[in-house]
């Protein structure tokens, strides 16, 4: 037994330079520990015993002892001496030349590939492709992926976006955010929009939540229709007001606009600043009607097309999905209603607020 092979004495320069590298939050778990053996070393601690604290074995402790002190010889940093160093491994199966070979075949198998009908492009499809003869070797699906990755191809996936055809889109969307944080003093401004085919959905089973379980159901479930809410966002307070409907037409539109005409009395809140989006039915002859037997109760601000975004109805939307449908279960239209409507209750008691919008309406600002 050697218990002081590769004594190891450390300058104060290293001593620093160690003791920093341990520290710090950011340092690699095994140059740390090389940094400990080091240390430890200078404070005359056993090869055994550094081992035994790092539960490893004692070669490795012998190992970074001997390659500190031909570090120190080739008058190499302190922490170049911690890092491993290049490893020849295995040569490379394809060459630069294969490499090409493989993109340019994965973008012509692409497009050859939806002209048969095909959309997605297959590892399997093309590393079989190409080892009938454009290759030197055969290629696994495997190696075809890395080399993908190694090239940034991914044509498994597909992003979809909608180019802007209004012409006006800047300007209305200014015009929008221009109400949300300077709102008329004439009257209340409100947020407009419809969630239709919310789907009534009865589960079979449902086991609660206990401990050491999840909450679960069965996948099989029972449809008892649809149903379609109207409702409105108060910017100022955060409120919400909605009713149920068996359909989204122009009709249930009126009943909605009859509700809210009795929700906000025109002597308390003025004419009603209504921001939707450019549904038909919004513009819809029997929409109309009720605009001139109400000559200035309501007035549309509609949005962009497909700027939906900047409603801010939607974001309550999505607090309603993730909170108060996610995961229910419904036997009927009127247990859903009650539902809803209850949760509209509790929004407006418990968790009622102005949201911050801080967009301008400028283009890649906020």
């Amino acid at each position: 037994m050697q218990p002081y092979k590769y004594v190891i004495r450390l300058t104060g320069k290293e001593k620093q330079g160690l003791r920093q590298l341990r520290r710090r939050a950011t340092t690699e778990v095994r140059l740390a520990d090389r940094a400990r053996i080091l240390l430890w070393a200078h404070d005359g601690v056993t090869i055994e015993v550094s081992a035994a604290r790092l539960e490893c074995g004692r070669d490795k402790v012998i190992f970074w002892r001997r390659r500190f002190l031909e570090g120190r010889a080739a008058k190499m940093p302190v922490l170049e001496r911690l890092r491993d160093q290049p490893r020849s491994g295995r040569p490379a199966s394809f060459s630069p030349q294969d490499r090409e070979t493989v993109v340019l075949r994965t973008l012509a198998h692409y497009q050859a590939a939806r002209e048969q009908g095909v959309l997605v492009c297959s590892s399997r499809d093309l590393a079989q492709e190409l080892s009938q003869g454009a290759l030197e070797s055969t290629i696994s699906a495997s190696t075809l992926l890395r080399l993908w990755d190694a090239m940034a191809l991914k044509p498994w996936q597909w992003h979809y976006w909608l180019a802007a055809r209004d012409p006006e889109l800047v300007a209305k969307s200014r015009a929008i955010c221009r109400l949300y944080h300077s709102p008329p003093a004439d009257g209340t401004l409100l947020c407009l929009d419809e969630k239709p085919g919310i789907q009534i959905l009865e589960r079979r089973l449902l086991a609660p939540l206990w401990l050491g379980q999840v909450a679960h159901g069965e996948f099989e479930y029972v449809r008892h229709g649809r149903l379609d809410l109207f409702a409105v966002f108060e910017v100022r307070t955060g409120k919400v007001h909605g009713r149920c409907y068996p359909h989204h037409r122009a009709v249930e539109l009126v009943d909605f606009l009859d509700y809210l005409d009795w929700v906000f009395p025109q002597r308390e809140y003025g004419v009603l600043h209504l921001i939707a989006d450019n549904l038909k039915t919004h513009t819809a002859p029997d929409t109309r009607d009720w605009m001139a037997q109400h000559p200035g109760r309501v007035l549309w601000h509609f949005l962009p097309k497909h700027a939906s975004w900047l409603n801010q109805i939607e974001i309550w939307f999505s607090v309603l999905q993730r909170k108060g449908l996610k995961h229910g279960s419904w036997c009927s239209y009127r247990e859903l209603e009650q539902h809803i409507l209850r949760f509209i209750r509790t929004h407006n008691q418990e968790w009622a607020h102005p949201y911050r919008w801080t967009y301008k309406g400028l283009p890649l600002a906020a």
